[in-house]
Order: structure tokens, then C-alpha cells, then sequence
């Protein structure tokens, strides 16, 4: 029991630690922001928190398998961030101040990110029938987590944007999307 609690412990933390690590290794050098990462970690740290929290009044023991539902939710969750942050800085650049900027990015993707957090939390629900306590445990942590990591997106995620405008960087991954699209664009215009 020592040793397989030794692993379950491991296993725990490199999915606690690595999950958002690796994430944030992919996260940070696209956009340059410091605090902009720490508040897409927050708003994903605190999805997890609220599932596992809900999770554990409905069930009151989970299963090993439900450990690794933190890196489905930091996955999932990062993809609605990376989007609204999106079109609220193409709000920014195109001269809207702070809280209009917000506005923009809720109300023309609130829609996308509530329905796609909904459909996604609805297909990992189906894990619910799968007839193993692990699995019905998980699917049921990571519905409740994508449905509150997109709710956090449009809410907490804000907070830790910055009200003034940031001074502009020269932004090297415009440029490598700039020459490979077109390049990548070509070639599959030229297949058979």
C-alpha cells in the first residue's frame, strides 16, 4: 500500500505542477504577459478548485483515475482564454479603452465559449455511463470544471488584465504565422 500510495502521490503532483508548466510554456511566448499568465492560471487553478470541491460534497471519496482531470480541465480551459483574450486585444487595438474592449470580447464570443464549455462538459458526461467508478467520477469532475472554467474565462480572467494599454513588443510570432500560413495555404491548394 506504501508503494502504490508513493506513486498515486507522484502521479498527483506531476499532473498538479506539469499540466500547467507545460501549458504555460506554450502560453507565454505567444503573447509576451507575465500577468496575462498569471490570470489565465488563477481562473484555470480555480475551475479545478470548485470541481474537485463539488466533486467530493456529490461523491465524498474519489477514485485514482479522477486524478488527472486537472490537465483535461487546464487544456480545455486554456483554449477559451487564448480566444476571448484574442478579440478583446483586437478591441484594444483598435482603440477601445479597457472596459469596453471586455465587452466586446464577452458579448461576441460569451455565446461560443458558454455553448462549447456545455457541449464539451455534455460529452465527457457520457464517461458517467461508462460502469467504473473512476470514470463516472471523472467524467463528472471535468463537466463541472470546463462548465466553470468557461464561466471563470469571461468573469475572473478579466481581472488580471491590465487597465492601461501595455507598451507594444515587436511580435515575432505575427511573423512566423505570416510566413508559414501562406506557404502551408499552397501546398494544400496543390494536392490532388
Amino acid at each position: 500500500f506504501a508503494y502504490i500510495a508513493l506513486i498515486l502521490r507522484r502521479v498527483l503532483v506531476v499532473t498538479c505542477l506539469g499540466s500547467p508548466l507545460l501549458v504555460c510554456g506554450g502560453f507565454y511566448p505567444g503573447y509576451l504577459r507575465w500577468l496575462l499568465l498569471v490570470g489565465m492560471g488563477f481562473s484555470r487553478l480555480l475551475c479545478c478548485l470548485v470541481a474537485l470541491a463539488t466533486g467530493l460534497l456529490i461523491v465524498h471519496a474519489l477514485n485514482i483515475v479522477t486524478v488527472g482531470f486537472g490537465a483535461f480541465l487546464i487544456g480545455l480551459g486554456v483554449v477559451s482564454a487564448i480566444l476571448i483574450f484574442g478579440l478583446y486585444q483586437q478591441a484594444r487595438d483598435e482603440g477601445s479603452d479597457h472596459p469596453r474592449a471586455v465587452e466586446e470580447a464577452v458579448s461576441n464570443l460569451g455565446r461560443a465559449i458558454f455553448f462549447g464549455a456545455l457541449t464539451t462538459a455534455v460529452g465527457f458526461m457520457a464517461l458517467m455511463l461508462a460502469g467504473s467508478a473512476g470514470f463516472t467520477q471523472l467524467g463528472m469532475l471535468i463537466a463541472i470544471g470546463i462548465t466553470f472554467a468557461g464561466r471563470f474565462t469571461m468573469t475572473v480572467f478579466f481581472l488580471f488584465l491590465p487597465r492601461t494599454r501595455p507598451t507594444p513588443r515587436y511580435d515575432y510570432s505575427s511573423d512566423i504565422v505570416k510566413t508559414t500560413v501562406p506557404s502551408t495555404v499552397w501546398t494544400t491548394a496543390t494536392l490532388p
